[in-house]
């Protein structure tokens, strides 16, 4: 009877941090489009050129942060708001990684 006890107990512990482990990782995902939208919404702003590469934002009016882009073999022009307000995106075929769409809409230019 111990036994059987015993291993409901660790089981009801193994779920419960299953759960706390699922409530972090969309708690995380939440704060990471929080602040892609900031960044963002800074960048148009400014009308800066900016790329949204995995989880982090490259500014690229930012001399420090060009050379991550570069790194990454980014172009500099990608990711420059165009007029509609929509990204531009060329070239992807040299990324590691695609980026990240912020809206999903024909008009993007591709």
């Amino acid at each position: 009877m111990v036994s059987n006890m015993t291993a409901l107990t660790a089981k009801t512990k193994f779920i419960r941090l299953n759960i706390t482990g699922f409530q972090n990782h969309v708690t995380g995902l939440e704060k990471l489009v929080t602040m892609m939208e900031d960044h963002l919404n800074t960048a148009l702003e400014r009308d800066q050129e900016f790329v949204f590469l995995r989880n982090k934002v490259i500014d690229l009016e930012d001399r420090s942060q060009r050379g991550k882009a570069r790194f990454f073999g980014i172009p500099k022009h990608i990711g420059r708001p165009d007029v509609k307000g929509f990204l531009r995106r060329t070239s992807l075929s040299s990324l590691a990684s695609p980026l990240i769409p912020l809206w999903s809409s024909s008009e993007c230019t591709m």
